[in-house]
């Protein structure tokens, strides 16, 4: 599972932890995870690229995209 340090005091999966916590995540992180392995690089990345993703949707100017399968870019499965 995808380990990751905590950055600010953050509410994740019904817990409060505190910057400089570390947890294992199974779920795309946010900005407030710091990745510790490869595993949560990759979910990271995904992350970023859902995130990207999500504001050329919301951008009427711009091209249309095609919505992304991030399991099968980024082999999370």
């Amino acid at each position: 599972m995808p380990r990751y340090r905590v950055l600010e005091t953050s509410f994740i999966a019904d817990r409060i932890y505190e910057a400089g916590a570390e947890l294992d995540y199974g779920e795309l992180p946010g900005s407030n995870l710091e990745p510790l392995d490869g595993a949560a690089r990759k979910a990271q990345k995904a992350a970023e690229a859902l995130a990207a993703a999500r504001a050329d949707w919301a951008d009427p100017e711009a091209e249309e995209a095609a919505p992304m399968d991030l399991a099968a870019t980024f082999d999370l499965a």
